[in-house]
């Protein structure tokens, strides 16, 4: 795989279920179990108070169909973790866009922690962190201290991804 060891590290230490093929195939479905969930609380976060609860439910389906998706957590494959991610980071930001100037810095540093670890759980999804970090750095109702926040901790949270490219 050309994943980053990240996914590997926390395996080892975080899942009990690595102890054969089997179990490891059926931690990853659980896992996307849990990524369908996310997807819904997601657009539960953002259109609330547009679209009822139970066209929401249906709209979360649609991951369902992905073939990607599902072959992923069949198979056992590290995809969705990125998507998990993703997913993580769209709620913190629909909470900040939300609050506007009133974001706290907590909920700035989660949204770069977690859009960082797409970066690190598959290299294709390092178009979700940049349209986080231009999408707030064009908006004018986020302060500029905020501004600098978010880039500091994106330039932190690059910094072991970048030495891991050094060692490559």
């Amino acid at each position: 795989s050309s994943r980053t060891p990240l996914l590997y590290i926390l395996y080892a230490y975080f899942n009990p279920l690595v102890e054969n093929k089997y179990s490891y195939i059926i931690s990853i479905f659980i896992f996307s179990i849990f990524t369908y969930c996310l997807f819904y609380f997601s657009l539960k976060n953002k259109y609330k108070d547009k679209i009822h609860s139970s066209f929401i439910i249906f709209l979360s389906c649609i991951i369902l169909l992905s073939p990607y998706f599902r072959t992923s957590s069949y198979w056992g494959l590290e995809e969705n973790f990125g998507i998990f991610t993703i997913f993580i980071s769209f709620i913190f930001f629909t909470r900040i866009k939300k609050k506007n100037n009133s974001a706290n810095n907590f909920d700035i540093l989660l949204l770069t922690f977690f859009s960082s670890l797409c970066v690190y759980f598959d290299h294709k999804l390092l178009i979700i962190p940049l349209f986080f970090l231009f999408n707030f750095l064009i908006e004018d109702k986020i302060s500029f201290r905020k501004k600098i926040n978010l880039i500091l901790f994106y330039l932190i949270f690059s910094i072991p991804f970048l030495y891991l490219i050094y060692l490559w």
